[in-house]
C-alpha cells in the first residue's frame, strides 16, 4: 500500500480454494505506525529518569553486576541514551555493544563518563559497534547510540558487559 492517501481500507482473509482456518494471525502496519522501544523518550543525557522511559532523558539501567542484553530496540529519532554504574574496574572483558542489520540503518555507539566527557566511541560499518570499559574506574557512564548521518534503525539488541 506504498504511497496511498489517508482513508479507510478494509481487508478480507481468504482461504485458498475455499479453505477455512480458525487460528491465523493478521498484522497491519499503516504508515505513521512506527512504534518506538520502551525505553523512549531517552533523546537526552542530561535529567537521569527513575523510570526506563521518562521525559527526553537517559533511560536509567541502574547499578550493574553482571551481564545485562536488552534486545527490540529501536533508533527512531537522533539518539537514544542509557545510563547505568559499575561497580568495580573495567577489564579488557567489559564493554559495551550494540548489535543491528547495517542495511537497515548504520549506527554508532559512544560512551561518555558522569562528567559528560567522551571516554570512547565506535564509528565502524559493520552489523555491530562496541566501546571498551577497560580502564575505567567504578562510577556511572551513559551510552549514545545514534545513526551514522541521521540513519535509524528499526531493531537493535544493547549488551554491556560491566
Amino acid at each position: 500500500m506504498a504511497d496511498e492517501p489517508a482513508g479507510i481500507y478494509y481487508v478480507r482473509v481468504l482461504g485458498t480454494g475455499g479453505d477455512s482456518n480458525s487460528k491465523y494471525a493478521l498484522l497491519i502496519d499503516p504508515p505513521g505506525n512506527s512504534p518506538d522501544d520502551f525505553y523512549e523518550p531517552n533523546d537526552e543525557r542530561s535529567v537521569v529518569s527513575s523510570q526506563p522511559a521518562g521525559g527526553t532523558s537517559s533511560s536509567n539501567l541502574g547499578v550493574l553486576s553482571e551481564q545485562i542484553q536488552i534486545s527490540n530496540l529501536r533508533l527512531e529519532d537522533a539518539s537514544d541514551w542509557y545510563r547505568f554504574e559499575t561497580t568495580s574496574v573495567g577489564t579488557d572483558e567489559h564493554i559495551a555493544r550494540v548489535e543491528f542489520e547495517n542495511d537497515f540503518g548504520n549506527l554508532r555507539l559512544r560512551l561518555y563518563d558522569s562528567l559528560g566527557d567522551q571516554v570512547d566511541q565506535s564509528i565502524g560499518n559493520d552489523d555491530h559497534e562496541e566501546v571498551s570499559l577497560a580502564g575505567e574506574p567504578a562510577g556511572v557512564y551513559y551510552l549514545q547510540v545514534f545513526g551514522r548521518v541521521g540513519d535509524a534503525n528499526s531493531q537493535y539488541a544493547l549488551t554491556i558487559v560491566p
